[in-house]
């Protein structure tokens, strides 16, 4: 993987001067909403967002859809915790592997709001990642994992599901609208979360269809990865955003001088998902950040 490209961006992201620009974010949330991005009222699957009977789609497996029972109503909010209110300073986690010995979880637990992706391991990576969460995405892929207690529709979520999750707070988000096989394990996964420190809710679908929608307007036709997708949808729920963890690259030299091995993500080795256009996505950020839009933060922090 290593065609010098990261060094590119390194030498790059060294000589900005970053200053924020405000008006170039508040123009990016303006784009958003003509596209139909109401992330403040339709971000969630709520009783104010869908009705009994109401059909929602699936944007992967696009030949099916769901018509909405009275028993998923029994399984989903009232309403939005983010209507009618700005989440102040916001901070979207990725979980790429240059955030090991980055000590950068100080600034990460300061901003007033922190969104994180796919339910990643804090505890040990604390001085890296912090240990704030207010929104965290589960992919409901991870339900057939060992680890999350391997849900299966006909018997109960064993023993390790609810342990694992303890650790998040505020919302755990379940997009379970990218395929139909996904929808019945999420709602038993809905059934069986116990743990009282937070809102395990689904993302509606027309929420990310609509952002899918605007980035496909800009030659990015492929699925929008999850964390690509959050950061489109703090911009329209916050004053501001930082990102951390979004390297698609296997080295960086920004830690200690020289150049490193980047794992895949900060706690386990893997490899890049081709659903995802993930260097793709890290242009347009970079893109974002050179122009004072959002801050991406890619080195060591000051707070190490």
């Amino acid at each position: 993987m290593d065609n010098g490209t990261w060094k590119i961006f390194e030498e790059e992201y060294q000589k900005i001067d970053w200053r924020q620009n405000k008006d170039g974010f508040n123009r990016w949330r303006a784009e958003l909403v003509t596209y139909g991005v109401d992330s403040r009222n339709s971000f969630l699957v709520t009783h104010d967002s869908v009705e009994v009977k109401r059909v929602l789609p699936f944007y992967i497996s696009t030949q099916h859809s769901y018509t909405v029972s009275e028993y998923f109503m029994s399984l989903i909010p009232e309403s939005s915790p983010y209507s009618g209110k700005s989440l102040g300073r916001c901070v979207v986690m990725g979980n790429s592997g240059n955030l090991r010995n980055s000590g950068c979880g100080k600034e990460i637990d300061a901003a007033d709001y922190v969104f994180r992706c796919n339910i990643p391991p804090l505890r040990d990576f604390e001085n890296d990642v912090g240990l704030k969460t207010n929104l965290t995405t589960m992919n409901p892929s991870m339900l057939d994992t060992k680890e999350y207690g391997t849900i299966a529709i006909t018997r109960d979520i064993d023993y390790p599901y609810n342990l694992v999750l303890a650790p998040y707070n505020g919302v755990i988000l379940l997009p379970c609208f990218s395929h139909f096989f996904y929808l019945r394990k999420c709602i038993k996964a809905i059934k069986q979360y116990y743990q009282k420190n937070a809102n395990m809710t689904f993302l509606h679908p027309e929420n990310f269809m609509a952002i899918w929608e605007y980035w496909k307007d800009r030659q990015m036709d492929n699925l929008p990865s999850t964390g690509f997708y959050i950061i489109n949808v703090a911009v329209t729920l916050c004053d501001s955003v930082d990102v951390y963890g979004f390297w698609p690259f296997d080295k960086t030299a920004l830690r200690s001088g020289q150049p490193e091995h980047v794992m895949y993500h900060y706690y386990e080795e893997g490899t890049w998902r081709p659903v995802h256009d993930m260097t793709g996505e890290f242009r347009q950020l970079f893109q974002l950040h050179r122009d004072g839009v959002l801050r991406m933060h890619l080195g060591n922090c000051t707070s190490r």
